[in-house]
């Protein structure tokens, strides 16, 4: 089960990016498909910066076709914001964002289970079970199923999200021929989504992270090195969740099942000596 969250940046971090989609270089390795570069912002010897929000809330959308009984919750709030500035004039220069994103979003999910007659045919140890595949708060749809043995739920729920994301740059002057910089990105996310009817949901925690140290190095109008250390982590976590269920089975009783036949004991005896094989 894949995480639904990736190691992202904010767009106030982006200086510009760059798509390559063939005759590759070889710091790219053996990647196919395009390469997309992107260069992270740094600071300077003025103070800059921004703040930003973006809102969603269900006052402001109609209602979805599959909502009954009125419209699904939706919160979603995305937010964040950037501070670049000197540390050091024309020496030493810092660059730090932060996003964070909320959704708290109502969902309709519709699916089938086993009906009352699919019930009333099944084995006695399956029939305390069938409830079970619709959880508490899903609703029958009447007339919804064309098939008998099936019956067609809607289950309204929600899914929640918290993520959290921040950046940080460091930039050094060492001299006019080389500057260095450290960079520093790490995303935290938490999600609860649903999975049916059922009521069981899927509980997701994921903290990517990615840092990078690099020197660069002009030696002469035509000679320029970079030399770059970095890592990266993906800590993810998936976890399931399920209401509790009334639904029990009685254990199985001595009868249920013929006693098994003992098993013959095997006997060791010895093989006679082989016959000499006659001479070639």
């Amino acid at each position: 089960m894949s995480s639904p969250f990736r190691l992202q940046t904010s767009l106030e971090n982006v200086q510009e990016f760059r798509v390559d989609s063939a005759g590759y270089t070889a710091e790219y390795g053996t990647g196919t498909g395009g390469q997309i570069s992107v260069s992270s912002k740094s600071g300077s010897n003025k103070f800059h910066g921004s703040l930003f929000e973006y809102l969603r809330n269900d006052k402001l959308d109609a209602r979805n076709f599959f909502d009954r009984g009125g419209k699904s919750p939706l919160r979603l709030n995305q937010f964040g914001g950037h501070l670049g500035g000197p540390i050091v004039k024309d020496k030493a220069f810092f660059f730090v964002s932060y996003e964070g994103y909320r959704l708290r979003s109502g969902i309709n999910i519709v699916e089938a289970a086993p009906s009352a007659a699919a019930k009333a045919r099944a084995v006695p140890a399956i029939v305390p079970l069938v409830d079970a595949f619709h959880g508490p708060g899903a609703f029958l749809l009447p007339g919804a199923s064309a098939n008998p043995d099936f019956d067609i739920y809607q289950l309204q729920t929600n899914v929640v999200v918290d993520e959290n994301a921040g950046g940080m740059r460091l930039d050094y002057k060492l001299s006019n021929s080389h500057t260095m910089y450290v960079r520093y990105f790490r995303d935290q996310g938490e999600a609860s989504q649903p999975e049916g009817i059922t009521g069981r949901r899927s509980l997701y925690r994921a903290v990517p992270q990615n840092g990078v140290l690099a020197l660069n190095s002009s030696f002469s109008p035509r000679v320029f090195n970079e030399l770059k250390t970095g890592y990266n982590g993906a800590l993810t976590r998936v976890q399931g969740s399920a209401p509790p269920s009334t639904a029990s089975i009685s254990p199985r009783s001595a009868s249920t099942f013929p006693a098994a036949s003992p098993t013959p004991a095997l006997q060791a005896r010895e093989l006679p000596p082989a016959s000499p094989s006659p001479a070639a």
